[in-house]
């Protein structure tokens, strides 16, 4: 029979603590907001006369977009060739 009590490694690395729990909540609070900052970052919003909204992405974010996107389409392109 199977020992029961043996950890596996990811059990071992997340040693269940009060202080490492509010470390990984603190963490991922952090990583929300920071998404959350580059999202208001990203786009601007844009109210239509009836009332509907759009998104916009504003010109930096759109530049870098596409240079990411490009390169790595080009990427891509000569993985193929």
């Amino acid at each position: 029979k199977h020992d029961r009590n043996k950890q596996t490694k990811q059990q071992q690395k997340r040693r269940k603590t009060k202080v490492d729990q509010l470390r990984r909540k603190q963490k991922a609070q952090f990583r929300h907001s920071r998404r959350q900052a580059d999202r208001d970052k990203t786009y601007t919003k844009q109210v239509r006369a009836d009332g509907s909204e759009r998104g916009k992405i504003k010109k930096k974010k759109r530049r870098l977009l596409r240079r990411l996107l490009r390169r790595r389409a080009t990427k891509a392109h000569s993985n193929k060739t």
